[in-house]
This record gives structure tokens, C-alpha cells and sequence, in this order.
């Protein structure tokens, strides 16, 4: 009842609630996913219009089951526990409703968080859900469009081009039927990192089995950004998943196209990285010097031959001083002697 729109009868259902979870938090943590579903049933039989589940406040869009999440918000195992539940049903795409699972989209995007722990572990989880059924999902794409779950011009595919192939149109039907819930998820992800400034590295670095001080620090949403799901409201609004009403070839294409390229963000190329490769690669200086100068050197044993050597040399600061120069070998230091008449591709250098 605390999703009723008679806010009345909502404020009465939140104090029954409130006071229930303070003596019996153990039984209502079992029930609360059975009480979530009982929420939509209710919500779904009180409106002929399409259900959603936030409601429009004129700050922002509020989720109408914020006051149950608070309940669980301050104990983290209950609120990790309670998150990991909802979206358990998007593993579960056929056996879950789209509908209801935009309800769930729609809280999971509107809940009061509270710290940046919460938006990061909704994130993670999506990421681990998508890595499985999202990649599934283009697998099975790649089948219906090129008769094999891979296929060998990926980086070339366009709407002209695949409108040229002969596809499977009942099976890229099937796959455009099940995408919609991983656009939900994909979306949801996305709306998060807007609304509370979570960069994808950032993402990518958080686990939730880490103990990180910084993860627990309050957390402020920002305001303006609006969750909309329109790909999928549209479809349900218009019944277009009803496999009777068959869309268009061209309509299916469109639509793996768009889940592709949504799929091909959610893992992009880690920049830090590449620059701290970069940083170790260019901090290597090399000179070349005559034979003679390092024919001498004791610590060497092994004759020289009479052409020019090339030796590795520390680079100098600015102020004269050696500094200690990143590089990416983990062998004891040594001085290395090669042929000044190769280049750097020669591979004993590298």
C-alpha cells in the first residue's frame, strides 16, 4: 500500500511499515521482494495506463518505492542483498514480464542514494549481467543475420549493407524481443553515471568485496537528468511485441544496430592505461657510441666486436641530475650492447 497514489493511505502504509521493520527486520527483509512484486500487481490493476515506477515530483522524479529502500539503505548487507534480488530479474527475461521490468528500471534509477557505494554497485552488477546475456544476445544477433554466432565484417556493418544479407527473419525477431531488457539495463547504467558522476574507469576499478573508505562518502544527485527508456516504452505502448504484428527487416536491423553499439560501450579501451604505457615507453633514452668507449668495462667480460655499439644510457633532468627512468623490463639492470647498425625494431633491443 505505500505505493498507493492516495497519499493518505501512503503515508499510513510507510508508518506501518517503519514501525514493522524496526521489530521484525529480520522477516521483513525475506519478504520484501514479494512485497515488490505485490506493489506492481497492485499498481498495474489500479491504472489502465502503462506502469511505471517513479512518479513525478517538481524537483525531480522520485521512485514509488523510495521509503522501503530506506529501510534497508543503512545496513549494507540487507542493501546489497535487497539491490542484487531486483536485478536478478534481468537475468530472468523470459520468465519476467518487459513491463515489469521497466517498473524496476524505473526504481532502481530514482532511488535515494545515499552514498557512492549504492550507484556503484547497481553499475557492477550490470555489467556482470550484461557481460553474459548481453553478449549471449549478439551472439545469437550474428547468427540470425550471418548464419554463425560470429561474424567476419563487424567493423563494416551498416543498414545498407545488412539489408543485403538474407536473415533469418523470425530468429532476428526473437533476438530484437529479448534485447529490450538489456536496453533497460544498459540505460539504467548509463543515467547513473550521469546522475552521479561515475566515469567508466571509475566503474571498472570498483569491486564490491574491496573495503574503500572513499566509496562510503556521501553522495549528491544531480538534477536535470531524466531517465528515458522510450525504446521500450514505445514498445510496449504500441504493442509491437506482440509477434503477430511483425516490424520491418529494415526495423530489426535498426534495432541490433543501436544494441550493438550501446554493447560496444560498455567496455571501452581504458585511456589511463595507455598513457601510463606511453610514459614508460618514451622514458627510455638511448645514444650511440664508439666501441672503444665500453670495450673496457670489467663488468663485461664477453669480447666486443670492432663495430660501433649502442648502450643505454639514464636520461637528465632538467637540473643535471640522473633521475631513475620507468622502463618496462623487470630483469636485474645490465648494460646492453646491440649493433649500431640496426634499428630500434631490432628485437635484442627491445
Amino acid at each position: 500500500m505505500s505505493t498507493d497514489p492516495e497519499a493518505a493511505i501512503r503515508i499510513k502504509a510507510e508508518q506501518q511499515l517503519t514501525e514493522h521493520s524496526s521489530k521484525y527486520g529480520q522477516i521483513m527483509q525475506s519478504h520484501l521482494i514479494a512485497g515488490l512484486k505485490r506493489s506492481y500487481m497492485f499498481l498495474r490493476l489500479a491504472s489502465s495506463d502503462l506502469v511505471r515506477g517513479c512518479t513525478e515530483h517538481p524537483n525531480a522524479p522520485q521512485s514509488v518505492l523510495a521509503h522501503v529502500y530506506t529501510l534497508v539503505r543503512s545496513n549494507k548487507q540487507h542493501r546489497r542483498a535487497f539491490l542484487k534480488a531486483v536485478l536478478r530479474h534481468f537475468e530472468e527475461l523470459e520468465k519476467t514480464s518487459l513491463e515489469m521490468l521497466l517498473f524496476l528500471s524505473d526504481n532502481l534509477a530514482h532511488f535515494p542514494y545515499a552514498t557512492l557505494e549504492e550507484p556503484l554497485f547497481v553499475a557492477h552488477h550490470i555489467d556482470v549481467t550484461l557481460s553474459v546475456t548481453g553478449s549471449t544476445l549478439l551472439q545469437s544477433f550474428n547468427e540470425a543475420i550471418w548464419g554463425r554466432k560470429e561474424s567476419s565484417n563487424e567493423d563494416n556493418e551498416d543498414i545498407h549493407s545488412l539489408l543485403q544479407r538474407d536473415c533469418n527473419i523470425n530468429q532476428l525477431a526473437d533476438c530484437c524481443y529479448s534485447s529490450y531488457g538489456c536496453f533497460l539495463l544498459l540505460l539504467l547504467k548509463r543515467h547513473l553515471q550521469r546522475c552521479y558522476g561515475l566515469s567508466d574507469s571509475k566503474c571498472q576499478k570498483y569491486t564490491p568485496n574491496e573495503s574503500n573508505k572513499t566509496y562510503e562518502k556521501a553522495v549528491t544527485k544531480k538534477c536535470g537528468i531524466s531517465f528515458d527508456p522510450n525504446l521500450v516504452v514505445d514498445a510496449l505502448r504500441n504493442d509491437t511485441l506482440n509477434k503477430t504484428q511483425m516490424k520491418t527487416k529494415e526495423e530489426y536491423l535498426k534495432t541490433y544496430l543501436e544494441f550493438k553499439q550501446m554493447m560496444n560501450k560498455l567496455d571501452p579501451f581504458d585511456a589511463e592505461d595507455d598513457q601510463s604505457d606511453h610514459e614508460v615507453t618514451t622514458t627510455t633514452t638511448t645514444a650511440v657510441v664508439p666501441s672503444e668507449a665500453v670495450a673496457d668495462d670489467s663488468r663485461d667480460p664477453k669480447p666486443q666486436s670492432s663495430a660501433p655499439q649502442k648502450v643505454r644510457i639514464p636520461s637528465t633532468s632538467s637540473n643535471g641530475s640522473t633521475g631513475q627512468r620507468k622502463t618496462k623490463r623487470t630483469k636485474p639492470r645490465k648494460q646492453r650492447f646491440i649493433s649500431s647498425g640496426g634499428s630500434d625494431d631490432d628485437p635484442d633491443f627491445k
